[in-house]
C-alpha cells in the first residue's frame, strides 16, 4: 500500500495548485474568441495588482462595467498580465451576444493564468491514476490467490525493459504452462529478487509453479514468489 499512500499524497499535494493557477473559466474564453462581439461603451471600475505573477510579470485584476446592445449596464472581472489601466479609463469590451455576462476586456482573459496553466492538473490526475492502478492490482491479486487455478510450466525468458520503479529494472518473464485449452505462452512483470528467481529458473530449466486466472488465463503468478 505504500505506492497508494504516495499517490493520495501526490493527489493532494497538487490540488492547491490546480486551485491556483487552472484557468477554470478557459471555455468561457475561448467561446469569446469564437463568436464574441465588442462594445465600446465601457469603464474600468477598478484596477488591483493581485499577488500573482506569470513569466516574472505582475497580474492585474480589472472589474469594469459595460452595456450590451439593446441591453442595460452590466459589470465584470478579467485579468491582464503585465498591463495597468486606471479606473475610469475608457475600454473596448468583448461579450457573447447570447450570453452578456460572460465579458471581458479586449486583450484580457477570465482566468488569472493562461491555458497554459493547466497543467497544474497533471498533478492530482497521476496521483488519482496511481492510486487507481495499485489498488486495482491488489484487487486482482487477492482474486488470483483465492480462485486461481494451478499448473506446472517452465520460465521462457527474462528480458529487461526500459522501465524502472525505485530505481530497480523491470523485468518481463514469459512463462509456457498448460490450462484448460493446452499450452499456453503469459507474461508478467518482475523486479529485483523476483527478476533473479525467474532468471535462475529459467537458467536451470526448472519446473515452475504457476496460479492463472481461469477467466483470463494470460492473469498469472509464479508460487515461488510466494514460498520463497
Amino acid at each position: 500500500m505504500t505506492i497508494a499512500v504516495m499517490g493520495i499524497f501526490f493527489a493532494l499535494f497538487g490540488l492547491p495548485f490546480m486551485a491556483i493557477f487552472f484557468p477554470w473559466r478557459l471555455l468561457d474564453d475561448l467561446s469569446l474568441n469564437v463568436g464574441a462581439r465588442v462594445t465600446r461603451d465601457a469603464t474600468v471600475t477598478a484596477c488591483e495588482t493581485t499577488s500573482m505573477s506569470e513569466n516574472n510579470r505582475r497580474v492585474f485584476k480589472y472589474e469594469f462595467s459595460y452595456t450590451p446592445a439593446g441591453g442595460s449596464s452590466m459589470k465584470g472581472t478579467c485579468y491582464a498580465t503585465g498591463v495597468a489601466r486606471d479606473a475610469g479609463s475608457r475600454v473596448a469590451v468583448e461579450y457573447l451576444p447570447v450570453r452578456p455576462a460572460v465579458a471581458r476586456i479586449e486583450g484580457c482573459r477570465l482566468s488569472p493564468f493562461h491555458w497554459g496553466g493547466g497543467f497544474v492538473v497533471l498533478f492530482p490526475c497521476i496521483g488519482v491514476a496511481i492510486v487507481f492502478f495499485t489498488l486495482r492490482a491488489r484487487r486482482r491479486l487477492a482474486q488470483l490467490l483465492a480462485e486461481g487455478i494451478f499448473s506446472a510450466g517452465r520460465i521462457e525468458s527474462v528480458e529487461a525493459t526500459s522501465v524502472t520503479v525505485n530505481k530497480q529494472r523491470q523485468y518481463r518473464v514469459t512463462v509456457v504452462f498448460k490450462d484448460a485449452a493446452g499450452e499456453r505462452r503469459s507474461s508478467y512483470s518482475a523486479y529485483g529478487r523476483d527478476a533473479e528467481l525467474a532468471e535462475t529458473k529459467r537458467a536451470d530449466g526448472s519446473v515452475v509453479g504457476v496460479l492463472y486466472d481461469p477467466a483470463n488465463p494470460s492473469r498469472i503468478l509464479l508460487i515461488d514468489e510466494l514460498v520463497r
